[in-house]
Formats: C-alpha cells, structure tokens, sequence
C-alpha cells in the first residue's frame, strides 16, 4: 500500500533523532490507525481507495488542505491530513524510541556529555497539534457535506482528546 506521507514531514517540530530511524515502517503501520480515528473505517477506505487511482478534487483537498467558506463572511484554512498523520506517527516513534526492551526490562542509553530529559514534552505537542488540525479537519468536512450532502459520506470520527504533561 502506498502511504500519503513520508520522511519528509519530520522536520520543525517534529524532527526525529538523527540516529538513521527508518520512519517507513512507523508511517506503514501508523497511518491506517489515525485516517480510522480521524475519519472512521468506511470513509477511511474510501479516501486509500480514491488516492490509488485518479482522485476527484474532493480527495486531493481532504488530503492536501484547502481555504473553505465557513460563512459568507468568513473563511477558514484547512491544512490537509498529511500533517495529522504526520504528528501521530511522531508520536508513535518517540513513545517507540524512548526505551529498548531488553530480557531486565526497558532500558535507554545515555550518549556521553548528554543528560537525560523526558521525550514527554514533544509527544504532548504533538499530541495536542493533532487534536487542533482535526478540529479543523471536522469543521472543514462538516461546512463542505452542509454545503453538498454527502461529500464525505460515512463521516464518523473517534473522539481525540488533548493531553498535557502530567497524563491528566
């Protein structure tokens, strides 16, 4: 299966360690979980299936981003999927890195001259980026079926909570 994004989205914020992770994998087994939760199964296959040929303009725009009328008089920008998957493979792959399983339990080592801080701080602005794109994602895909009824049919989204340092 082809993915909608690739290691070129880990820069900024989202800069991986630059110890050689090959972030395919992670994108590979990551990217399915979030278009489910962040669109629901049906229109998640829908979405993989349209972007594997020749996708209509609806596809494109739910994927790439797009300024949308939210009223006569107001416009919102809505960046495009890539960058929530991008934030929840982020995630994945510093919760996936901060420790390495050994047969005594988890342990991380300690470059020389480094100390040790907490990769928590990262994965909460991650996290919390993500839950601010599909907000906007959600109200992007709610004015487009309001405004022609059904453009994303089987809309059906699981609900995606912010987090904060303290997992309160």
């Amino acid at each position: 299966m082809a993915t909608i994004i690739d290691s070129t989205y880990f820069k900024n914020e989202l800069t991986l360690p630059s110890d050689g992770i090959d972030v395919q994998p992670y994108i590979n087994e990551h990217e399915p979980d979030i278009l489910d939760k962040t669109l629901g199964v049906e229109l998640a296959d829908e979405f993989v299936a349209a972007l594997a040929g020749t996708p209509a303009t609806k596809w494109t725009d739910l994927r790439d981003g797009k300024v949308y009328d939210i009223s006569t008089t107001k416009k919102g920008r809505y960046k495009g999927i890539k960058l929530i998957i991008a934030d929840y493979v982020f995630d994945k792959i510093i919760a996936d890195k901060q420790g390495e399983a050994t047969s005594s339990g988890v342990k991380s080592g300690l470059s020389e001259n480094a100390d040790k801080t907490s990769p928590r701080y990262k994965q909460v602005f991650a996290q919390n980026d993500m839950v601010d794109r599909i907000a906007v994602m959600d109200d992007f895909i709610n004015v487009t079926n309001d405004d022609t009824a059904d453009t994303y049919p089987n809309y059906l989204p699981t609900i995606i909570e912010k987090d904060n340092i303290y997992n309160i």
